[in-house]
């Protein structure tokens, strides 16, 4: 990359030279310096080596140049000018004047990021909203140029929107006959993506029985013995747990989760302020009804209680309003109502503002280290509910077995990033203690704790999984890609809601 030549302003509705302001890049050594990069100032980025890897994830097709030469040195006025001149040329109708306002260090993510963005052209790539989200990037980072695995590049690249396009693009179709097989896991009980009849009383019977009888058994968790009490949590430790994740997951799970320029890596959100007790929920009557319909959901598929959903043709984009019906009745019975309220009250919830509630008490029958590793996966689980893009958890709402998207890949997608989590914990000292130490013992997860929850939901996402892979799934549920798991246009990798 060189810096443009002086020369006077002049229009260019194709945006392929480069054009200066009436302030123009000065080679003198005026104004405060910025501090220096450190690191390769020139990096080309190739499929299959490991810094694409850092970037897209094994087996991509993208490449990314980094060149960093003539910004070297440059002085502050210099830098705002770069900034104001490639706005400029990229986003004609953006005003980038609030570069003259970013402190030194901001001014220099700034200008590194805008290099990033303006050395790598993609169609599409919206760059007015893209160069927007730089600025409030460059303000809030903390990283800069030279940070270990590409960290400043993956930032930036996230930031403006570069990461997900270059993502998408590198998604291939879906085979229509891969997308026909998906209809038929999304809607079981559709022919020919019709529904079946629902068959009211084989619903209605037996699944307030079961409903009763899973209630029971998750309460017998937490009674504790005659004159006993069960340990705790402190919650001021969840939330220390809960910075630790969410820092952790930003490196190390992969590159969709870095890749949405709205996601909470770039709008300031922070997990360990996020984090409450679920002891102190405030109960209302939607709180238990959405409780009741979650639990009837994950049984009405059970095969263990009958598959009534199943059995009874049940479609939940019809159906909804008569399942919602049925629990608003199982709540008028009292003692049904008190055992909803306590055990929402005992389980890990996430609320649309991104406020996650975790339950502090440890279960009767796990030590702490048990008890750690189920608060570590709970809370990936609620942290997943908050990556999820609303694209994503929009088509629960569309499909037969809305379960799948609502809970069945949010906890997909929670066992793999656990998966990750333990095994890099038992590899890493310095891991571990930040996550373990103060329990002062080690024993590793349990088989349930690593693998995928929900029921059939669950599975019915892996089946996904196994059809399109993890990327597709990755683009989907964090960047809101839908078609790439076979919910947006048919036959289509990247034609979903973006």
């Amino acid at each position: 990359m060189t810096l443009p030549p002086k020369k006077e302003k002049q229009q260019d509705p194709g945006r392929t030279k480069p054009m200066s302001r009436t302030r123009r890049f000065s080679t003198s050594d005026a104004g405060s310096r910025q501090r220096p990069a450190t690191g390769p100032a020139q990096l080309l980025i190739k499929p299959g080596s490991q810094e694409s890897r850092l970037l897209f994830g094994p087996g991509s097709k993208n490449s990314l140049i980094i060149d960093y030469r003539a910004l070297l040195g440059l002085s502050k006025e210099d830098s705002q000018n770069y900034v104001e001149d490639t706005a400029e040329r990229l986003a004609p109708d953006l005003d980038a004047s609030e570069v003259m306002r970013l402190d030194e260090d901001a001014l220099l993510r700034m200008t590194y990021g805008m290099s990033i963005l303006d050395a790598n052209p993609v169609d599409g790539l919206d760059y007015d909203k893209g160069i927007k989200a730089l600025f409030r990037w460059a303000r809030q980072s903390k990283s800069f140029p030279g940070a270990i695995e590409l960290r400043f590049e993956r930032e930036a690249a996230g930031a403006s929107g570069l990461s997900k396009s270059l993502l998408l693009n590198d998604l291939p179709p879906l085979p229509d006959v891969t997308v026909t097989e998906l209809g038929k896991i999304y809607n079981p009980t559709r022919v020919l993506q019709v529904p079946r009849p629902l068959d009211f009383r084989m619903l209605e019977s037996g699944l307030f029985s079961a409903i009763r009888q899973f209630l029971d058994l998750q309460l017998a968790r937490f009674e504790a013995g005659p004159g006993q009490q069960l340990d705790r949590e402190p919650i001021e430790r969840l939330r220390e747990l809960a910075g630790h994740l969410q820092e952790y997951v930003k490196f190390s799970c992969g590159p969709y989760i870095l890749a949405n320029p709205d996601g909470p890596y770039f709008t300031g959100y922070d997990l360990s302020k996020r984090v409450e007790s679920s002891e102190s929920v405030q109960l209302n009557d939607e709180l238990l009804l959405s409780y009741a319909m979650n639990v009837a959901s994950y049984l009405g598929y059970a095969p263990e209680f009958g598959q009534r959903f199943v059995t009874a043709g049940f479609d939940g984009v019809r159906d909804a309003n008569v399942l919602r019906s049925l629990m608003k009745e199982l709540l008028t019975d009292t003692r049904t109502s008190e055992k909803v309220a306590r055990l929402t009250r005992l389980s890990g919830l996430h609320f649309g503002g991104g406020t996650v509630r975790l339950n502090p008490l440890i279960p009767r029958n796990q030590d702490r280290i048990e008890a750690r590793w189920n608060h570590l996966r709970t809370m990936i689980h609620e942290f997943v509910h908050v990556l999820t893009h609303p694209n994503f958890a929009a088509k629960a709402d569309q499909i037969g077995q809305g379960q799948i998207i609502r809970e069945g890949f949010v906890d997909l997608f929670a066992a793999v990033i656990f998966r990750q989590l333990s095994g890099d914990i038992q590899a890493h000292p310095e891991l571990a203690g930040r996550f373990l130490a103060d329990l002062g013992t080690f024993k590793p997860p349990t088989g349930d704790q690593m693998t995928t929850r929900y029921g059939d939901s669950g599975k019915k996402a892996e089946s996904v999984l196994e059809l399109v892979g993890l990327p597709n799934v990755s683009a989907a549920l964090v960047l809101g890609n839908t078609g790439s798991i076979g919910l947006g246009g048919p036959g289509t990798g990247k034609g979903g809601d973006t």
